[in-house]
């Protein structure tokens, strides 16, 4: 029997994420959801994504796709695991970096996350000319 999704609370775009190392709580830094460039292609140096997800069972596979809407191509991947252990009703909080994204051109891009396949949550992010 297939395992049910965990549900995503929220997706973040940032610069950065800190967390306290006593009180565990989570500062993101510099919320932002478009990049704006004279010319293409760019390079973004790093950018961040903050999630949070509850309702997990046990060790999760997630993967997170970065693509462009316009002709779907994923421009980067990543597979997650996340331990839910025996509690799903604890939020479990995740962070990726990005180094070195590169948009061809402007336009809309998504960042999906995807259990067995099945987009689970899904946030936009647009590169645009100024």
């Amino acid at each position: 029997m297939k395992t049910p999704p965990p549900k995503c609370l929220a997706m973040i775009i940032c610069q950065g994420v800190w967390t306290h190392p006593i009180r565990k709580t989570t500062s993101i830094m510099e919320v932002f959801g478009e990049v704006a460039t004279r010319k293409f292609p760019i390079i973004m140096p790093s950018l961040t994504i903050f999630m949070q997800f509850i309702d997990g069972r046990g060790v999760v596979p997630l993967v997170l796709r970065f693509t462009r809407e316009e002709d779907a191509e994923v421009i980067w991947s990543v597979e997650e695991r996340i331990d839910f252990g025996d509690d799903p009703l604890h939020i479990q909080e995740r962070h990726v970096t990005i180094e070195s994204l590169r948009f061809e051109r402007a336009g809309m891009y998504s960042i999906g996350v995807y259990h067995d396949e099945e987009l689970i949550a899904v946030r936009t992010f647009m590169a645009k000319k100024r």
